[in-house]
């Protein structure tokens, strides 16, 4: 595995592992990348404007390991593609589009959405922990990364 790495010249963050068999999400202009078979989050990466973020100290709520698997509203996906996530994923309404973002440079973790909901805590993996509702819907992302360049 890649480390993760901020990017301050293109105010973006790298991707992880160049993964076969998947499709992404995108939300603005960054991109949650999901296995095609198993719906499962595997990588976020993309654009993250931190000029624009709010900047505070960002505490990780206590989590359990495991896997965010999102549900489709529209399950006709193809392995490689881009898809508009407000469009393909079950959100009754719930639009991550306009989330704020938060951003802590000194444990490097950035947050978007609403940081504050902390029903159920995912830790998917080194980077990512997913914050869902009761009915699984995505509310809350951290993503951690290694360095900035």
């Amino acid at each position: 595995m890649n480390d993760k790495v901020y990017s301050k010249k293109t105010h973006s963050i790298s991707r992880t592992d160049n993964c076969e068999n998947t499709f992404s999400l995108t939300i603005n202009f960054f991109e949650l990348s999901f296995e095609v078979d198993t719906y499962k989050l595997v990588d976020v990466f993309g654009f993250f404007p931190l000029i624009k973020a709010i900047k505070t100290n960002i505490s990780i709520p206590q989590y359990n390991k495991g896997d965010y698997c999102i549900r489709l509203n529209n399950q006709n996906i193809k392995s490689g593609e881009i898809y508009n996530y407000n469009d393909m994923a079950y959100t009754e309404g719930v639009d991550f589009k306009n989330s704020q973002i938060y951003y802590d440079a000194s444990n490097k973790i950035i947050c978007i959405g609403e940081i504050e909901y902390k029903y159920m805590v995912i830790k998917v993996n080194n980077y990512i922990i997913c914050v869902l509702d009761s009915k699984g819907i995505l509310r809350c992302l951290y993503i951690m990364f290694d360095r900035i360049e």
